[in-house]
């Protein structure tokens, strides 16, 4: 959860002349490329993933590869963040002098057994991180078998302990339905599940699914309370989606939104029962 509540300042960037209802097509369409425009995190982010270039986005082949790079930035996103994550590796994890640092070192430098090696350890005494990492591998068959089943009972496992970015990562795979059966109102759950826990691309997802009224009622005005709150918190590419959604808007709606969205942030999360 954020330590601090900064200061509120939504803005309305849309004249009332301009308000014409966008097309869900489009609106979607900036949704579904949302993802790439994490990229865009490499110059706010310390990318302890080690993300080095958004570039590589652009150079890469394939759903397995863009994939990578995704998580890659998601985690550099969230190491950024200003939250609490569920706890570390337990005491008595570090005995043999292995930590999740050390595997993610291997794991990006293509020692994936010796990656394997020390994530599972750590992953078996509840490390979060290291469960996540090994989720990657199996999805990207690294060191085993391509495995999206297996991947997502890691994943599982630490977004269960209450770590935000596995539950969005949950989000994803049942959105996308992947390793599990496509199940909107599940990917839902697990996106307001990281969003009430300050995740803003939980909140920045979450809103997603409002807009398209996916797993959830189709609601502009809940759509963009949570648009507003993820750029609240420095994940500036909801803003594009929150002008849309001033767009899909009323201008006298959207003040109710605003006030909506300051409650629910200035709250904690507490007063977000839409």
């Amino acid at each position: 959860m954020l330590a601090a509540r900064p200061t509120w300042h939504p803005t309305v960037h849309t004249s009332p002349a301009d308000r014409n209802s966008p097309p869900m097509a489009y609106m979607l369409a900036v949704r579904d490329h949302s993802s790439c425009a994490l990229t865009a995190v490499i110059s706010q982010a310390t990318c302890a993933a080690g993300c080095r270039t958004g570039s590589i986005w652009a150079r890469s082949k394939g759903t397995a590869m863009r994939n990578f790079w995704l998580y890659a930035l998601l985690f550099a996103f969230t190491s950024s963040l200003n939250y609490e994550r569920a706890p570390a590796q337990p005491a008595g994890s570090e005995a043999h002098g292995n930590t999740v640092a050390m595997a993610r070192d291997a794991y990006f430098g293509g020692r994936y057994e010796e990656a394997r090696s020390i994530a599972y350890d750590l992953a078996k005494d509840g490390d979060a991180e290291a469960r996540l990492l090994m989720a990657q591998m199996l999805r990207e068959g690294k060191a085993r078998a391509p495995n999206y089943v297996e991947a997502v009972k890691w994943v599982r496992s630490a977004a269960d302990g209450g770590d935000a970015l596995a539950q969005v990562d949950m989000g994803i795979s049942y959105r996308n339905g992947r390793g599990v059966t496509k199940n909107f109102i599940e990917a839902a759950k697990w996106f307001r599940r990281a969003a009430s826990q300050g995740h803003p691309v939980g909140q920045d997802q979450l809103a997603w699914m409002y807009a398209g009224g996916e797993g959830v009622p189709k609601n502009y005005l809940v759509a963009y309370a949570w648009f507003s709150i993820a750029v609240a918190q420095g994940f500036n590419h909801s803003q594009q989606a929150m002008e849309l959604m001033e767009k899909a808007l009323p201008t006298s709606q959207i003040s109710v939104a605003q006030k909506m969205a300051n409650d629910c942030f200035q709250s904690n999360y507490t007063s977000c029962h839409w």
